[in-house]
């Protein structure tokens, strides 16, 4: 018998049935069915087998598929890892811009805080200065208000104490005030401050700008200093010689000693004080009248007066017209007519104030441009010379041979300085180091301080704040030298009566004027 077989679309085998058989001899029969059993077993081994592939073909695809779908998964994670890794590289690259950015904001915050820290101790110091002088004047308060009860229930001729406790008690008075005024702007400075502070990360671009200002504005300040320096030199190159015939040159001391041992033995005086004798006026000045002569008899009170009104009213006529040389001409010949009348009535004080100032206006004739700055001075000279105008009270107080202790990083200045005063009749001590002077100034009797602003290690502020600690020293005249403006802001707002501020470049004359109406306005209280 014939057996086909075919494999279907499906994979399978297929018998296909062999037509019928033809009629065989039955001898035959049973051998041919014997052939077709073994084909039919061979047929079902092979569809076994078949079968078995087919089942492991599909197995291999199904594993072909899993495969397929992790390496899918696989690949779809690597590119997430990809973007991950790329993402964090970023993140990275801005937390390390946002750790340098906080470092810079942290080292701008430390310095802010420095600042804060300093300004926060040097107020709190003036706090408790101004606290110590408030609980001052109440115990003085409390004092004359029991001497004014004492002297109201005494007798009537008490009424002239009265009236001057009176005055006393509201000048305390209106000191407490500006005290309580003083603490509430630092108050208001503490406050400023804290919040600066919290503002330090905005000020940062601020604060570079600013750098950049400073250092031009210091080079500007060197500029200035050796401009100042060169006219210095000058002026003192015309300055003329001491007219006294006991004086003799003096050498000037090296500046490296000074340096080195930061003080000066107080300068002698030579005998007793010459008497100032004004210079002649210059060449070059406009021709004035001459003054009337001397006074041959003793000085009356009211003659005195006459005098000193008709300065005033010469001064007045300056300021009106300060360009005008007329006016000018005829206050320096009556001061100096002033200053012949005073000394051959024996008023010491007037004619040593008198004299001082007719030096200061020589110069002035020499070099107008400077009357406007002098004017000041000049004109509380006069005021001083009217308060003096009774005899008693210009008999009483002599201020030469007073003390005046100078504070100038630059030795020339502080010799400039001495030489000015000395011949005014005034003794000098100086030092370049500011801690040499605080202890000096605290030891000495020095009654008049010249006080540099740019001193190195602290500067002329902090000085003062520290002389104001000093026993007795809360009243003591101090004269600030600065060449900038901004000083008489500062001045301003330490609301301290006994100082004043003269600018550089500054007339050594006018200086010395000014010092010594100090010590006069201290000695009379």
């Amino acid at each position: 018998m014939n057996v086909a077989l075919e494999i279907t679309d499906e994979g399978t085998c297929a018998d296909i049935e062999p037509p019928p058989p033809a009629a065989a001899a039955p001898s035959a029969g049973t051998e041919e069915e014997r052939t077709l059993l073994g084909i039919r077993q061979a047929r079902d081994l092979v569809l076994a087998k078949n079968r078995e592939l087919i089942d492991k073909l599909a197995q291999a695809e199904d594993q072909i598929a899993e495969l397929t779908y992790e390496r899918d998964d696989l690949s779809n994670a690597r590119n997430a890892a990809e973007k991950n890794d790329s993402g964090h590289a970023e993140e990275v690259a801005q937390l390390r811009a946002q750790l340098l950015r906080l470092r810079q904001e942290r080292s701008a915050l430390s310095e802010a805080e420095q600042v804060y820290v300093l300004a926060r101790t040097e107020i709190e110091a003036d706090l408790m200065s101004a606290l110590e002088t408030i609980r001052a004047n109440e115990v003085e308060i409390g004092q004359l208000r029991g001497e004014l009860e004492a002297a109201l229930a005494g007798d009537g001729a008490l009424g002239q104490i009265t009236l001057q406790l009176e005055d006393t008690i509201r000048e305390l008075a209106e000191t407490r005030e500006a005290q309580v005024q003083i603490i509430a702007r630092h108050e208001e400075t503490v406050a400023l401050l804290t919040g600066q502070v919290a503002a330090a990360e905005r000020a940062r671009e601020d604060g570079d700008r600013e750098v950049k200002r400073l250092v031009a504005e210091c080079d500007a300040v060197k500029e200035q200093a050796a401009e100042e320096k060169a006219a210095l030199e000058a002026r003192l190159a015309a300055v003329p010689a001491t007219t006294a015939a006991s004086s003799s040159p003096r050498p000037a001391p090296s500046r490296k000693a000074a340096d080195i041992a930061g003080k000066n033995p107080v300068r002698p005086l030579s005998g007793p004080p010459p008497p100032i004798v004004p210079g002649p006026p210059s060449a070059v000045a406009p021709s004035k009248p001459t003054p009337p002569a001397a006074a041959k008899e003793p000085l009356s009170d009211k003659d005195l007066r006459s005098v000193i009104e008709g300065l005033h009213h010469f001064l007045m006529a300056v300021k009106s017209a300060p360009e005008m040389p007329e006016p000018f001409a005829k206050f320096d010949s009556h001061l100096r007519h002033l200053a012949d009348l005073s000394q051959s009535g024996g008023l010491d004080l007037i004619h040593h104030l008198s004299a001082v100032a007719s030096e200061l206006t020589n110069r002035l004739r020499t070099t107008p441009a400077r009357l406007g700055a002098a004017l000041p001075a000049l004109e509380n000279t006069v005021e001083m010379l009217g308060w003096l105008g009774l005899r008693g009270r210009a008999e009483m107080i002599d201020a030469r041979g007073a003390l005046v202790y100078a504070v100038d990083d630059d030795v020339d200045n502080c010799e400039c300085i001495a030489t000015a005063f000395e011949k005014v009749a005034l003794q000098t001590k100086y030092s370049v180091r500011p801690e040499i002077a605080l202890e000096q100034i605290a030891a000495s009797a020095c009654e008049l301080i010249v006080l540099d602003v740019d001193l190195p290690g602290m500067d002329g502020f902090e000085v003062h704040a520290r002389i104001r600690k000093m026993p007795g020293r809360d009243r003591t005249p101090i004269i600030f030298l600065s060449g900038h403006l901004s000083t008489i802001e500062r001045l301003a707002a330490l609301a301290d009566d006994h100082t004043e501020f003269v600018a550089k470049p500054y007339n050594l004359s006018e200086l010395s004027l000014r010092a010594l109406t100090r010590i006069v306005e201290a000695r009379l209280g």
